[in-house]
C-alpha cells in the first residue's frame, strides 16, 4: 500500500492535522464575515481556538476584518503536514 493508508499513525497525524486547519479556517472565515459570536457553536469554536491564537495576537498587526494569527497557524500547520 502507498500513501498514508499503509501506515495508520501517519494517517492518524495527518488527519488530526487537517483537522485542526479547518477548524482554525473557519475560525478565520467566522471572523471575516462578522459571524455572530453569541452562537453556541461559533462560542465553542472561540474557546478551542483561543488558547493557540491569543499569545500570537500580542505579535501581530492590528487588522479590522482579518485574524492574521489564525492564517500564520493554519500556514504553519499545512507546512508541517506537508513537510512532516
Amino acid at each position: 500500500m502507498s500513501g498514508s493508508f499503509g501506515d495508520p499513525l501517519a494517517f492518524l497525524v495527518r488527519t488530526l492535522f487537517e483537522l485542526v486547519i479547518f477548524i482554525v479556517l473557519v475560525r478565520y472565515f467566522l471572523q471575516a464575515f462578522r459571524a455572530n459570536f453569541f452562537n453556541p457553536i461559533v462560542q465553542t469554536l472561540v474557546k478551542i481556538t483561543d488558547p493557540v491564537l491569543n499569545p500570537l495576537r500580542q505579535y501581530m498587526p492590528k487588522t479590522r476584518r482579518h485574524d492574521l494569527a489564525a492564517l500564520l497557524v493554519a500556514v504553519v500547520l499545512i507546512v508541517l503536514m506537508v513537510w512532516v
